[in-house]
């Protein structure tokens, strides 16, 4: 998905209904679940409530794959999560924007 007037782009793993709420869930291998993580799935739930505004995404999860077999579904329900995602997008893009004036002023 893609979202030109905001700059980004991103693909879910999955979407799909959990315990009857539409979801989004990307699997993770690593050993730690991070708050970056949640980020990333803020981004994913943006995009796909841009696309599909009659389709809201209602829960996202990262999926931790571990090496024996196992895995472990985590929530990611901290609310802020998605006003983080949007701020820091804003800010890093203003960033690439003042770093071409400067270069050209400097």
């Amino acid at each position: 998905m893609v979202s030109v007037a905001d700059g980004f782009a991103g693909r879910p793993d999955i979407c799909k209904f959990i315990g009857g709420y539409r979801s989004i869930v990307d699997f993770k291998t690593a050993q730690q679940m991070t708050s970056r993580m949640r980020l990333q799935t803020a981004g994913y739930k943006f995009l796909h409530n841009a696309w599909f505004p009659y389709q809201p995404i209602e829960k996202r999860y990262g999926l931790r794959l571990q090496p024996d077999g196992f895995y472990k579904l985590v929530p990611h329900d901290d609310l802020d999560d998605e006003k983080a995602f949007y701020d820091l997008l804003v800010a890093a893009q203003a960033n690439e924007k003042a770093a071409f004036w400067k270069a050209k002023y400097a």
